[in-house]
């Protein structure tokens, strides 16, 4: 398919297009920002901790590692809806 008709679909239902992708787009917010805020409590978590003595470095870098799995999980669920 050509763009002018990618184009010309797209605008056909424009009110329906713009309501499917307004939710796409609230649903991926919510996704980003669940991502960020578990970033920075794991980062500033292991950080204290590192510095406090309470966790060992191989303990901070399993967290660390764990934290990425998860939040690349999270964001996966974004192409799924």
């Amino acid at each position: 398919m050509n763009r002018s008709k990618a184009k010309i679909g797209l605008l056909t239902n424009l009110g329906k297009n713009l309501k499917v992708l307004s939710s796409a787009a609230a649903g991926g917010q919510k996704i980003i920002y669940q991502n960020l805020f578990l970033s920075i409590v794991v980062i500033g978590t292991l950080v204290i901790g590192a510095i406090s003595g309470w966790f060992g470095l191989m303990a901070v870098i399993i967290g660390h590692e764990v934290s990425e799995l998860i939040v690349i999980a999270n964001g996966l669920c974004m192409m799924e809806g």
